[in-house]
């Protein structure tokens, strides 16, 4: 029994149409003879291609080759990506041989799409390799294959597109098949990204057409002409005015960004100084090489940039901070400007209490400045304290300043500049900080996040309007308690 038509498309064509793309797909056809068998005969799958034209969408798929096979008939295969993995279309496809499975095994139709009685259930067309004589495929032989009038409710939609050649009886498939599912919609965007083909205002006003009606579809489900702002796209805790984010070095950190449209678009990450920062891949994770330098991270999609700064700063030695003696050791946090310190001299050694938490450490907004901070107890030894009160040592280089600790305000308490000082934060005040809905659902998250394997997330923040640099040091941490039996 045949399968019930799945068609997605109006128009098909093979032709070589004038798309946009990501390379220059240009070149006259010729016949595939007189290739010597010492050539490469390869088929490796190079993207997609679009063609915007007014009320309709294109698109084209293509792969390389350095010399077609003699006597080779050639053709391009395009199908919806979700056959992929269903296993009423190819999830079941155990040799790759796509044609004779979608043929002999699902016995679906398909025939040359430009016969004008076209009626097939998938598409297939016969192509003739082009030798390119320019471009970025200069010298070799590509294998094109185009759909075009694709319908509107398909802006959004994966295609798969695979080049392969037929000769006595066999079917050799392109390499690189994961390069081979595009939605017109993504390859419009990568064309607004790609400055280096110079596209006029017209063409980029096709292309974000193109991207639009995808939005349109995908949130209204019609037509209704709706088109996204892309410059609403903002990093996440970024604002230029104001907000810096630092980067230890040798530290990662994954850049996200609000407001990111739910269609099929790429983006196209960079740095603008690569010695003081690095991609680790394409999806906005990045890698800081520098003690001391700002850099910016552009997010480019569908043409706008969308940019963050931040600070790279030294590496910090994790440390935790309970029970020392005054004559041990006097640890201290500083902030000077937007750089974070935390020796008295405000420059070298950095081996106080602050603990990375996935690369970030310390957040400058406006005059504020939060450190990351916890405990040298375990979870399970801080669940089982009693205690009504801790005792945390420590002074300030100044007291102008709103300070807090676990997000409990202290200040209050210090009332002389650099002199060691006693503060207490009882129980009730840490549990008060905290968002759960009971007293033992507060605890667990005060100890998840500060004990000695915990975040240490925001654990001590200040605020000060003063312009000297303000500097907190730590001593001791006690608590008025004994553990409970």
């Amino acid at each position: 029994m045949k399968m019930q038509k799945n068609k997605l498309i109006k128009t098909l064509s093979c032709a070589a149409l004038g798309c946009l793309s990501l390379a220059v797909l240009a070149g006259a056809p010729i016949t595939a003879n007189n290739v010597s068998a010492a050539d490469d005969t390869t088929l490796t799958m190079v993207g997609a291609a679009i063609r915007p034209d007014d009320g309709a969408y294109g698109i084209r798929f293509a792969a390389k080759t350095d010399a077609p096979v003699n006597g080779a008939q050639y053709y391009v295969m395009i199908v919806p990506e979700t056959w992929l993995t269903d296993n009423n279309y190819l999830g079941d496809c155990a040799d790759g041989d796509y044609y004779k499975h979608l043929t002999e095994e699902k016995e679906l139709v398909t025939d040359d799409p430009e016969t004008p009685e076209y009626d097939g259930e998938f598409i297939t067309m016969k192509t003739t390799p082009e030798l390119q004589t320019s471009g970025d495929y200069n010298g070799k032989y590509l294998v094109k294959g185009t759909i075009a009038s694709v319908d509107f409710t398909n802006s959004n939609t994966k295609f798969f597109g695979v080049a392969y050649y037929e000769k006595d009886g066999a079917r050799v498939y392109a390499e690189n098949q994961t390069d081979s599912v595009r939605s017109i919609c993504y390859v419009a965007g990568a064309a607004l990204n790609d400055e280096s083909k110079g596209y006029d205002d017209t063409t980029k006003a096709k292309l974000k057409a193109t991207v639009d009606d995808a939005y349109d579809f995908v949130t209204n489900g019609e037509e209704t002409g709706a088109e996204f702002d892309f410059t609403s796209v903002t990093a996440k805790g970024y604002n230029s005015s104001y907000t810096r984010v630092s980067l230890a070095n040798g530290s990662n950190m994954q850049i996200e960004l609000n407001n990111v449209p739910a269609i099929d678009l790429p983006i196209e990450w960079s740095i603008d100084k690569p010695a003081v920062a690095e991609l680790v891949n394409e999806n906005g994770l990045i890698k800081g090489k520098s003690d001391s330098n700002y850099f910016w991270v552009t997010a480019q999609i569908a043409g706008t940039d969308v940019q963050q700064q931040i600070f790279c700063r030294p590496a910090m030695e994790t440390k935790v901070l309970e029970d020392y003696a005054v004559d041990v050791a006097k640890y201290n946090l500083a902030a000077y400007g937007s750089n974070l310190h935390t020796n008295g001299s405000g420059a070298g050694t950095y081996n106080a209490t602050v603990d990375e938490h996935s690369g970030v450490v310390s957040r400058k907004h406006g005059n504020s400045t939060t450190w990351a901070f916890r405990l040298g107890r375990s979870e399970e030894e801080l669940k089982t304290l009693d205690f009504d009160v801790m005792k945390i040592t420590l002074k300030t280089s100044h007291t102008q300043a709103i300070l807090r600790i676990f997000g409990v305000r202290i200040e209050s308490q210090i009332t002389e500049a650099n002199v060691w000082t006693t503060v207490t934060i009882t129980k009730a005040d840490l549990l008060a900080a905290r968002t759960g809905d009971t007293a033992e659902a507060k605890w667990a998250e005060f100890c998840e996040l500060y004990s000695n394997a915990g975040t240490g997330l925001s654990g001590l923040s200040y605020y000060s309007s003063h312009s000297s640099a303000f500097t907190v040091w730590l001593d001791e941490i006690t608590w008025d308690a004994v553990a409970a039996e």
